[in-house]
């Protein structure tokens, strides 16, 4: 579409705080959805046959959209112009934190 985030930030009645959601990062072109950007970040499980099967569906895009209201009430308090990236992988890893890896095993409650 031609719109880059910096040169609207820089502009005179630009906004003063963008925010952009991606799968890994502005840096990465690579595409990701919530369930793909989770894996990724370590929110996966196995289920009783040992197969990977995800925690929660699409569990990395309502979580970055909370990551992402948290930085722009920051950004807000603080004032001055501000580009919030916000990787829907790198928030799903921070939310595993020192488990990623771990394999998750489905609880047998009755």
């Amino acid at each position: 579409m031609g719109i880059v985030a910096e040169d609207m930030l820089l502009a005179a009645s630009g906004p003063s705080i963008w925010v952009s959601i991606t799968g890994y990062g502005r840096q990465h072109e690579r595409v990701a959805f919530g369930d793909d950007a989770a894996v990724a970040g370590g929110l996966v499980a196995v289920d009783e046959h040992e197969d990977p099967c995800f925690v929660a569906d699409a569990v990395a895009d309502p979580l970055a959209g909370i990551a992402a209201a948290s930085a722009v009430t920051e950004c807000a308090k603080a004032g001055g112009r501000w580009l919030v990236d916000v990787s829907m992988a790198a928030v799903a890893a921070s939310v595993v934190g020192p488990d990623r890896g771990v394999i998750w095993h489905r609880a047998d409650i009755h």
